[in-house]
């Protein structure tokens, strides 16, 4: 299942013509682990971070766009891990990682306009630690960690053009269909909401 929907990820990549609109994106997020198996009896909390990137669109009609971005994010959770029979101590989960998300956009009207866009996305996880705030420790999880996640994106927002620019915003659900963790019996998926503001050039 996962090759497929890799495959027909790659398939929407192929027939791309030249693009007609660069996007630049910045924003900030909200993110937590979606955590199950041997994961779940710690204490989940999201954690913030940020993301910038750019994207490039295709017209397929007046109304509709095949985008395809390269968003650079810093993602994550917070959590209280059991120290002993006492009490616990704060952890933060901390993530980098490249998102290469393809959407298919639509827009309500041309000009000033609402959009909503939905496609599959391809996580590639550049870091990953814990960081214990009390001692100041960083551990590397590197070596648990996946390097590729399959997910999804869904989002609205709105544009308004400025001479052959448009500034838009917009709110972007993300969520990861796969683990990124190795471990047998733990299972981590990240889950994030996202405010991004840019803007867009006519090509």
């Amino acid at each position: 299942m996962k090759k497929a929907f890799l495959t027909a990820w790659l398939l929407l990549l192929a027939p791309l013509a030249p693009a007609s609109e660069l996007r630049g994106l910045i924003g900030v997020n909200w993110n937590k682990y979606l955590a199950a198996g041997e994961m779940t009896d710690l204490s989940w909390r999201s954690k913030s971070g940020t993301s910038i990137g750019l994207g490039w669109a295709f017209d397929l009609d007046r109304r509709l766009q095949l985008e395809v971005e390269a968003l650079f994010s810093t993602k994550g959770a917070k959590v209280e891990l059991a120290y002993d029979d006492s009490g616990s101590i704060p952890g933060i989960y901390q993530n980098t990682t490249i998102a290469i998300p393809v959407l298919c956009r639509f827009r309500a009207r041309e000009g000033a306009s609402p959009y909503a866009a939905i496609g599959p996305e391809l996580d590639l996880i550049l870091a990953h630690h814990l960081i214990l705030p009390e001692s100041g420790e960083s551990i590397d999880l590197s070596d648990n960690t996946r390097k590729i996640i399959i997910g999804f994106d869904a989002l609205i927002g709105y544009q308004i053009p400025v001479g052959s620019w448009k500034l838009f915003a917009e709110l972007r659900y993300s969520r990861w269909l796969n683990s990124m963790l190795k471990l047998p019996g733990a299972t981590v998926k990240g889950e994030s909401f996202a405010v991004l503001l840019g803007g867009s050039f006519d090509l």
